[in-house]
């Protein structure tokens, strides 16, 4: 058990870092969010080029590098329509790119790069939910606190599952893929994240049901945890622990961030098509 927590030293350095910076982009959300959620991404994909590279395969970079800005514009100045747009260019121009380079392996690098951006383009899902309510209705600072309880939601899943699980855990969640996971850390996970999405709605959204705020809870308890045994299943095929090694502790930027990318358009989903009202 002591070598579950060796690295929790270097853990909590870069998060006494990093939570300022990404909490204070969530709650002012403007063009600090998309400027945030790109460099998350362009890392990210960075990332899973290494990955990739293990494998013999090669996504074609600078066109996924230039998308994501791209992409992340479209949501915050436009929207769905046009973010559909930067997405079917991006599709074309990464096909271009195989037709040109003349790497090996055109049919892998091609499907690598796409399913690189669409896969880390999820994450992009948060600036429509920053910007959604106050297109219906609410007040702009209503997303901030959407965004914060949602991001407070799966550190917190994140936490008592790796707590619970190092210290009491013993059946094997998904040996195949993330051998140390547990269902015992799953499941304190999975109950502690709709208690911590309550308790911030209850005081800060008040236009949201205490039901809402349940069953977000439950979304994000159920989606982060499969959005990094998702990443884990990259990481065993390429043949590594962790994505990088850009943060100490955490391993890469990918590895930090898999959760709120599967989370992302579920929640953003949910209030769509359940909360906000005149939508859906």
């Amino acid at each position: 058990m002591s070598s579950d927590y060796s690295t929790l030293p270097k853990r909590v350095a870069v998060a006494v870092f990093g939570i300022p910076i990404i909490l204070g982009s969530l709650r002012i959300g403007l063009l600090a969010l998309p400027v945030l959620i790109t460099i998350v991404q362009a890392v990210s994909f960075w990332e899973w080029r290494g990955l990739s590279k293990r494998k013999g395969i090669h996504p074609a970079v600078w066109p996924g590098l230039a998308a994501f800005p791209a992409l992340n514009a479209a949501w915050y100045f436009g929207g769905t329509p046009d973010a559909a747009r930067v997405a079917g260019c991006f599709l074309v121009l990464s096909l271009l790119v195989e037709l040109f380079r003349g790497k090996p392996g055109a049919i892998a690098n091609a499907s690598a790069s796409i399913a690189g951006f669409f896969y880390i383009g999820l994450f992009s899902f948060f600036i429509p939910i920053r910007e959604l309510p106050a297109s219906a209705g609410w007040p702009y600072a209503a997303g901030g606190w959407i965004l914060l309880m949602t991001v407070l939601t799966i550190w917190v899943c994140d936490t008592a599952a790796y707590f619970i699980g190092s210290s009491f855990g013993r059946h094997r969640l998904f040996p195949r893929v993330s051998p140390k996971k547990t269902w015992e850390g799953g499941l304190a996970g999975l109950v502690s994240a709709p208690l911590v999405s309550v308790f911030i709605q209850n005081r800060t959204l008040p236009m949201l049901s205490t039901t809402d705020a349940i069953l977000i809870g439950v979304i994000i308890g159920v989606f982060s945890q499969i959005g990094d045994l998702t990443e884990s299943v990259f990481k065993r095929d390429a043949g590594v622990k962790d994505s990088s090694n850009l943060l100490p502790g955490h391993g890469g930027m990918f590895d930090r961030f898999d959760a709120p990318i599967l989370v992302a358009p579920v929640v953003y989903a949910y209030l769509f098509w359940l909360v906000l009202p005149g939508r859906g």
